[in-house]
């Protein structure tokens, strides 16, 4: 883990610094900010409102106290139509004054109609309060019954068709509507428009009343958001700011201080970082650096595998997909053009999507590449030795098995004798032959290692029948079996085809069935069978002495000692099942085991499900 991935990981893990994050900062702004602007707008709407619904009034009541004078108007013209037409002489006049007074009736008709609410209009308000109400419709006054009475007043003379100026019905019906002159209809009419007047002046101060509250309240209102959210928003972007001020001297000191060279370029490729160890690598000054062409130290003539593959390079992918990457071996060139291997990170650099730069690290491997041919020279020599201790073993074990055989047989005739011998020395004749007959076991078994080592560097795999090897693994152990009086039961599915190498399978057959045998009592039986639902998978199990529960996990080590002495006295050189582990690993398989002390053992063989069949 680099040291970047490093701060990370401590920022993940560090609340403070999480809270100074710019995402963080943006978010706290932009939340308080609409929720201050939210409830001014909401609060603003509100009072426009209010206002709105005011100056509406003002507006209607405006109408009012024009439609109020408009029946003053009206029943003055109405008088003078009267008057016309009691003057007149001709019947056409007569006649064309009657038909203005018609209209001028019908006018002041709808007109008062509007000021009652008798009929309504979209938009228009008659604001009748209590006071124009009673003045209207109440005692003493009764305008709204004096209105009509004139109306009709004057409708009997516009209707009438009389026969001239002499006409006494005429004269009386003009008498009449002569008479609302002389009442105090007109003074009703004056005093229904200072009403109306005053009721304006009265809401006109309440408006400016209320505007002057509005204009309180709102600046109230920004008061107690500059309190309550601005105020806290500006102490914590300040606390955040010096936070992250912190973060960034926090995070120069541990790019100054870093063992890797880091350096920063925007789009165009310069460079507007470097820190101290960048630096010193490339041999420039920081103020030489910021402004040169990253080109110029990671792209130059060197010849590494990056700059001559034609592969596009991290810069030009980090760029084009936002994607950072690392390059493992790569070449720099320093101020004075000397080219150095170095292991190279690059980071994008992403505003809104969009790469505007990248953060490149890097540090020089040049002692690392070293100490790496050291190893791997060592360890070309170490195989080299443990090659020629191994061919070294392999002929001194070739050399040793034909006079231990000879050995062998003679102690084994002597054996045979023994009637002829001492009891002292058919007992030194018994402890020859199990010393030498193990030793030329050992011998065998360094032999058959060698043969089997050269095998596994090239496993020749073919479709084995596996219940065909387990036949020829007993056949070879039948003494050995017979000696003890153990049973083997070979179960394996005669169909059964694995693609293993014979011979080096076999081997590992005969070593666990050989360990079985060793382990077993005499009358007991030795299973040799595939392990159903579980492909690939040979068990040989037995019901001997089993394995202590301490020693399982070091059955397949060379490193530790685990060989037991037979239930028959036999002795094991340990070496037989690692063996077969590395056989198993040789073909991309495995092998395990399960053991219960008292009960017996199970091992597990296991091959690559890819590399056997099941033959219909």
């Amino acid at each position: 883990m680099n040291d970047m991935e490093t701060i990370r990981e401590q920022k993940a893990e560090n609340p403070a610094a999480k809270e100074r994050s710019p995402e963080r900062i943006a978010r706290f702004v932009t939340f308080n900010y609409m929720v201050a602007v939210t409830l001014l707008a909401l609060f603003t709407l509100a009072i426009f409102y209010f206002l709105d619904r005011e100056a509406r009034e003002q507006k209607d009541i405006g109408a009012v106290i024009n439609m109020a004078g408009r029946d003053r108007m009206f029943s003055q013209s109405i008088l003078l139509w009267g008057a016309r037409i009691e003057a007149a002489h001709d019947h056409v006049s007569r006649a064309h004054y009657r038909e203005r007074m018609r209209a001028d009736i019908a006018q002041m008709a709808e007109n008062h109609a509007l000021l009652t609410g008798v009929k309504s209009k979209p938009g228009f308000n008659p604001y009748l309060t209590p006071v124009l109400y009673q003045h209207y419709f109440g005692a003493p006054v009764h305008l709204d019954r004096k209105v009509k009475a004139f109306h009709r007043a004057g409708l009997a003379v516009a209707d009438y068709q009389g026969t001239g100026p002499d006409d006494a019905e005429e004269m009386r019906l003009l008498d009449e509507l002569a008479w609302f002159e002389q009442s105090d209809l007109r003074k009703d009419l004056d005093d229904a428009a200072s009403l109306y007047q005053n009721e304006s002046k009265r809401l006109h101060a309440f408006f400016h009343r209320y505007e002057n509250l509005s204009l309180g309240l709102i600046l109230a209102m920004l008061g107690l958001i500059s309190f309550y959210i601005f105020r806290p928003m500006v102490r914590h972007v300040r606390r955040m700011t010096e936070g992250i001020i912190d973060s960034q001297r926090r995070l120069k000191v541990v790019t100054d201080t870093i063992g890797e060279g880091v350096f920063v370029a925007g789009v165009d490729g310069r460079i507007t970082f470097a820190n101290p160890e960048a630096s010193h690598m490339l041999k420039y000054d920081i103020d030489e650096l910021i402004g040169m062409n990253s080109a110029a130290v990671c792209s130059p003539g060197c010849d590494d595998e990056l700059h001559t593959s034609g592969r596009e390079t991290p810069f030009l992918r980090a760029m084009r997909e936002g994607m950072g990457g690392r390059v493992e071996r790569t070449s720099f060139m320093d101020r004075t053009g000397d080219c150095f291997p170095v292991t190279m990170s690059v980071a994008p650099i992403m505003e809104r999507g969009t790469a505007i730069g990248v953060v490149v690290g890097f540090y020089d491997i040049t002692e690392q590449i070293a100490a790496e041919e050291r190893l791997l020279k060592a360890k070309r020599d170490a195989e080299k030795a443990n090659e020629a201790k191994e061919q070294f073993m392999a002929l001194v074990a070739h050399d040793l098995r034909g006079p231990l055989g000879a050995i062998f047989q003679i102690m084994s005739h002597l054996e045979a004798n023994a009637e002829t011998l001492s009891i002292d020395q058919a007992r030194l004749v018994e402890l020859s032959v199990r010393s030498v007959g193990q030793m030329l076991h050992m011998t065998e078994e360094l032999l058959d290692i060698h043969r089997i080592k050269n095998a596994m560097a090239n496993p020749k795999l073919a479709d084995v029948p596996v219940r065909m090897l387990a036949v020829r693994a007993t056949m070879i152990l039948e003494l050995q079996a017979r000696n003890k009086r153990v049973r083997i039961d070979n179960q394996i599915d005669r169909n059964l085809v694995y693609r293993v190498d014979e011979e080096l399978y076999l081997q590992v057959l005969i070593n666990l069935i050989s360990n079985a045998i060793k382990f077993s009592y005499a009358g007991q039986t030795i299973r040799i069978y595939n392990l159903e639902g579980r492909e690939g998978t040979i068990c040989v199990a037995d019901q001997g002495m089993g394995v202590p529960e301490g020693m399982i996990s070091h059955l397949f080590s060379r490193e530790i000692k685990t060989s037991q002495v037979g239930s028959g006295g036999e002795i094991g050189t340990g070496l037989g099942l690692p063996l077969c582990k590395d056989i198993m690993q040789a073909h991309g398989g495995d092998i395990f085991v399960e053991s219960t002390p008292g009960e017996g053992t199970t091992f597990f063989v296991t091959a690559p499900v890819q590399q056997g069949q099941q033959v219909a």
